[in-house]
């Protein structure tokens, strides 16, 4: 990450020593050919001025593989929680649709099985998903993922 900013800005290993120098550090270049390549970990002093330096979070410079997973499973998690608020307002709209079916509307679509009509057993569905959705509130808040067997608070 240190590289990929430095050279972004333009700088070589020794401008940005050079610079480091002059906020008050007493490293060379050589030991910035050492950080990047891994041979050697900045003191923490070290990693502050570098990160403010090149205009990085600290957090940046501590980049892993783990991490990026986990920054991809928080970005699935939050596109799972969206999805879910998406089919409760989807559910909400049929809902309130069903609410306003005639009697004729519900005639004309028929006996589809022995438990009712399909407005009926479209009801049920959806009363039916509102009592999960209770339940999973009662367990962790309105984000809960049952099926991932997480709670984000």
């Amino acid at each position: 990450m240190i590289k990929d900013a430095r050279r972004e800005l333009g700088w070589s290993q020794r401008m940005l020593a050079i610079r480091l120098q002059r906020a008050g550090l007493k490293i060379d270049p050589s030991a910035i050919t050492r950080i990047e390549t891994g041979q050697r970990e900045p003191k923490l002093t070290e990693a502050v001025a570098i990160a403010d330096m090149l205009g990085l979070d600290l957090d940046d410079l501590t980049y892993t593989h783990s991490e990026e997973f986990r920054r991809g499973m928080a970005l699935v998690l939050d596109n799972l929680i969206d999805a879910r608020k998406a089919a409760l307002r989807a559910l909400n709209a049929v809902d309130v649709a069903l609410a306003g079916a005639t009697a004729e509307a519900e005639q004309e679509l028929g006996e589809v099985s022995k438990y009712g009509s399909a407005v009926g057993i479209l009801k049920r569905q959806i009363e039916m998903f509102y009592e999960l959705v209770d339940q999973d509130k009662q367990k962790c808040g309105p984000n809960f993922a049952p099926l991932y067997g997480w709670c984000r608070r």
